[in-house]
This record gives C-alpha cells, sequence and structure tokens, in this order.
C-alpha cells in the first residue's frame, strides 16, 4: 500500500445475492470493492442494507447516515436494487437528501443491466441524487438515455486477485457457467447430441458459485461458451470480461455489442447459430495454437485497456475532478469493429445497433424481436417440455 492520502469510498450493496443468505453472497462486494482495493486508488468500506436488516430487523437508514458521519467518505458507490423507499433492503428518499444536500457527499450509481426497463426507470429516479450513473452492458442502450452528462458507460471491473491466468491444466474442453436458459440449453443439448463434451455449472437460482469457484472452472477451461442477449436486447454482460481475465477463449453468441470491445476472431470468437458453434467449437478445441492466441489476445487486452485500475482512474477522476494520480484515462467506445465478418452480416449488425439507438426503433425491434423468439411462444403456449440439464458426467 502506499503512503499517499487515498480517498474513501464507501459501497453501498446488498451483502446477499438476491436477499436471500441461502443463496450465499452477492458478487457485487467481493469483485466490483475488490477491484478497487486491489487498484491501490482509494480505501474502501461497505454498508449492507439488507444484512442490516436480517440482523437489526429494521431499516438500516439511520446506521448508514452515522456510518458516513463517522468514516467520512469522500464518495458513496451505491448499486441499486430498486427504487428509494420502495423495499426494506433500499435506503430511503430522506437519506439520499441528506447525503446530498447536507452532508455533500458525491453518490454514483451502478448498473449492471441498463437495457432492463427496471433499472432504466431505478436510474432515471436517482438522477436529481446522483454526480452520474455508471452503466455496464449495453453502449446502446445508454444512448438512448441521451444524457451524457449523466451516464457514463464503461465496461465491467474484475478483481484479478479472483480472474486471473494462474496457468493451471486446462482439462475443461468447453464449459458454460452461467443460468441454464432454455435458448441456451437448446444449444448447449445439441453440443452434446453431437459428441462435444460441455461442462455446465452455475446459474444463480441454481448453484450458487463463489467467485473464486466461478474463476476456477474458468481458469481450467478451453474454450467458455458465452451468450449475447438480454430481454431481447444485444449486450455484453460481466462473463466476458471474467472469462476472458482467466486466459479461455471466449465463443460467444454474436451481436453488436461485444465488438465494441472485443475485436472478433482477434479477441474472441462470435457464432450464429446451431450448426455454425458445433463447428467453431470443434474447430478451435483442436487448434489449439489459434485458440490460444484468441484467449491471449483479449486476456492482454482485459488487463491493460479494460483493468480494474483504469475502470476506478476513469470513475475516481470524474467523481473527484481533475487529473486524480494522473494515470491516463481516455477509454471511449468506438463504433463495432465487424470488419473480419462476412459484408452481409456485418450490414445487419451495424443496422441493429442503428435500429436500436433510438427509443421509437428500439421499441419496433424489441416487438419483432419477442415475437420471432422460441422463449416467447413457450411461454405464451406452454407447448414445450422443460428441457434436460445434462449432467456434467454425461
Amino acid at each position: 500500500m502506499s503512503s499517499r492520502v487515498l480517498p474513501k469510498v464507501l459501497f453501498v450493496c446488498d451483502k446477499w445475492h438476491g436477499n436471500n443468505p441461502k443463496n450465499g453472497l452477492s458478487e457485487w462486494g467481493k469483485n466490483l470493492r475488490g477491484s478497487l482495493e486491489e487498484s491501490d486508488l482509494a480505501l474502501t468500506e461497505v454498508f449492507h442494507f439488507d444484512d442490516y436488516y436480517f440482523q437489526n430487523k429494521e431499516s438500516g437508514d439511520k446506521a448508514f447516515l452515522e456510518k458516513v458521519k463517522e468514516w467520512k467518505p469522500e464518495v458513496i458507490c451505491l448499486i441499486p436494487s430498486g427504487i428509494p423507499d420502495s423495499k426494506w433492503n433500499v435506503l430511503s428518499w430522506e437519506t439520499l437528501k441528506e447525503t446530498k444536500n447536507n452532508l455533500k457527499i458525491p453518490i454514483i450509481a451502478i448498473f449492471g443491466d441498463i437495457e432492463d426497463p427496471n433499472d432504466v426507470k431505478i436510474s432515471k429516479a436517482l438522477l436529481p441524487y446522483v454526480t452520474f450513473n455508471i452503466a455496464t452492458a449495453s453502449a446502446t442502450a445508454v444512448g438512448r438515455m441521451n444524457n451524457k452528462e449523466k451516464y457514463l458507460y464503461m465496461w465491467v471491473p474484475t478483481n484479478p486477485q479472483i480472474y486471473n491466468d494462474p496457468k493451471k491444466p486446462r482439462n475443461i474442453s468447453l464449459s458454460y457457467i452461467g443460468t441454464f436458459k432454455r435458448h441456451r440449453l437448446r444449444k448447449i443439448n445439441y453440443l452434446k447430441n453431437n459428441n462435444v463434451s460441455v461442462f455446465c455449472a452455475g446459474g444463480e437460482s441454481q448453484e450458487h458459485l463463489t467467485p473464486e469457484e466461478y474463476a476456477d472452472m474458468y481458469q481450467r477451461s478451453k474454450i467458455t461458451l458465452s451468450f449475447s442477449r438480454a430481454l431481447y436486447s444485444h449486450v455484453i454482460n460481466a462473463r466476458p470480461f471474467e472469462a476472458i481475465a482467466c486466459g479461455t477463449m471466449l465463443l460467444e453468441q454474436e451481436g453488436f455489442e461485444t465488438p465494441k470491445m472485443f475485436i472478433p476472431f482477434i479477441d474472441f470468437v462470435p457464432y450464429t447459430n446451431n450448426k455454425d458453434l458445433l463447428k467453431k467449437a470443434q474447430y478451435y478445441l483442436i487448434h489449439d495454437k489459434e485458440r490460444e492466441t484468441i484467449a491471449r489476445n483479449g486476456w492482454n487486452k482485459v488487463n491493460t485497456l479494460y483493468s480494474a485500475k483504469n475502470f476506478w482512474q476513469k470513475v475516481l477522476d470524474r467523481t473527484l475532478g481533475g487529473d486524480f494520480h494522473k494515470y491516463q484515462t481516455n477509454f471511449s467506445i468506438k463504433t463495432a469493429d465487424l470488419s473480419r465478418l462476412p459484408k452481409w452480416r456485418a450490414w445487419r449488425l451495424k443496422f441493429l445497433d442503428a435500429l436500436c439507438s433510438t427509443n421509437f426503433g428500439f421499441s419496433i425491434y424489441f416487438q419483432i424481436a419477442k415475437r420471432a423468439n422460441l422463449e416467447y411462444w413457450d411461454y405464451i403456449s406452454n407447448k414445450y417440455p422443460v428441457l434436460k440439464i445434462f449432467s456434467n458426467k454425461e
């Protein structure tokens, strides 16, 4: 730890996933707060409204304000799980007003699913109280906010003490670590039915993993399967950053958000349909040098341009003003690099990105995509049976 005086950042987030201790610890605290601690840019503390309620059976607002007055943070980092005053695990409007207007402490809020209408609603409600909102997942969704002063689009910072490449034997050919949704299971089942071994684990509602367990599986995987859709939106979620930081090659559903961060066929490999997924999985599992080169390219990018240190430096610069510690923070989102895709597919993605960049255009895209998606008809008709989740022993 350096001897220089560091600013204090107080994190306000849930301790438990889904506000339920049976689900295990929320990943937000250990990874997000840990990523700042490891960056050596600030001192951190945390306040959990959900855990305070479990222990004391009362709102944590008073205790939170006492914590703020005692510890005197320069910045409060809020990870909202609801509209203020809406439930027991979120702070109140009065607490927000007291923090901003009387205590004069800048508040930043972080949203991991800004394409979600609920996150949009919460982020807009907080605008009078926050210095700015940080949003990941979708640069296009952030653009639809039309508010560059109050919304900062960023990548997902990873804690380098957890998400790294310790050079473990890669004894997992292809992994999928995440929630077992129907459309994902169809692709996994297709691979397994065509003799591709897929190791499946995780899923916050099925098998809660610690961040260390989660990272270990990536660290032992040659290839990791990923999906780039949420609520029919193209997104880049946390998985690409976490998996790539662990040295595995990312094989992700083709979309227009991930290529804004990583270059297709240089830093990761996109796939289109089941047949294309199978073809690429088989190819890269036997072409070790090509796979390892792509994995290493992505790893280099995550650990340089998209490092946790760069993330927090940019955030602290913007929050506290000036050239805080004088680190370079010239990150900006560029248009997606689609130059290595077939022309017609590149054109299609550019068109969809442009269409989704306006609220009117996105509403059209959303309605069409919803009705064209098999998941929608599964839901309203109950026509399709629940898909089998393969055991890792099969």
